[in-house]
């Protein structure tokens, strides 16, 4: 159990799946106290200027430009296509938070705010943002999603409400776990076994 609780905090990630019921509760044990542990957790080390500036374009200064900044998806990365509705999503929100993480400014708190609004009942995140009032079906949570928003939400300034948010995050992807195979199913898109969630 101490190994793996130390692989956790070392790495802040997901390292492969436990075999037997002892090893799967010290993993699933370890997991929650990695994730829950310090102010921050993966350190982040700020982007250098080069890094930024990619042909001439402010890839930082872009994606921030993405940001809803009124109404009721204040905080949310949402597209910018003139040729089609907005399709962004649980995944684009998370990686959007993950990569200004990087960044001297950070996650603006508006995201997480927004992100924090898409828990479902239950403590998954959903992955369509159908609707902007946030999640108000626990039907509608998502493995991939769920595990992309805690990674985002451990990269971002620790609050209360975003430690409860992933300590239910992860109580519900634990319940997801396949006990036998130790894989995880997608959910709303894929409800098989995938390779990609686990």
């Amino acid at each position: 159990c101490s190994r793996v609780k130390r692989l956790l905090n070392r790495f802040s990630a997901w390292i492969g799946v436990a075999s037997g019921p002892a090893a799967s509760r010290c993993l699933r044990a370890a997991r929650l106290s990695a994730a829950l542990a310090g102010p921050r957790s993966p350190p982040v080390t700020p982007l250098s200027r080069s890094a930024r500036e990619v042909g001439g374009v402010d890839l930082v200064a872009e994606l921030r430009s993405l940001v809803q900044t009124s109404g009721p998806e204040t905080g949310r990365f949402s597209d910018r296509n003139p040729y089609s509705p907005d399709n962004s999503n649980g995944f684009g929100q998370a990686l959007s938070m993950l990569a200004l993480s990087y960044t001297d400014a950070g996650v603006p708190a508006t995201s997480v705010t927004f992100l924090l609004d898409q828990q479902c009942p239950g403590g998954g995140f959903r992955l369509f943002y159908t609707s902007t009032s946030g999640c108000d079906d626990a039907s509608n949570a998502d493995t991939d999603a769920t595990a992309l928003a805690i990674q985002a939400l451990l990269a971002a300034p620790r609050t209360a409400g975003s430690t409860a948010a992933m300590a239910d995050a992860i109580s519900w992807l634990v319940s997801m776990q396949d006990p036998t195979s130790g894989a995880w199913t997608g959910s709303v898109a894929t409800t098989a076994p995938a390779s990609a969630t686990t």
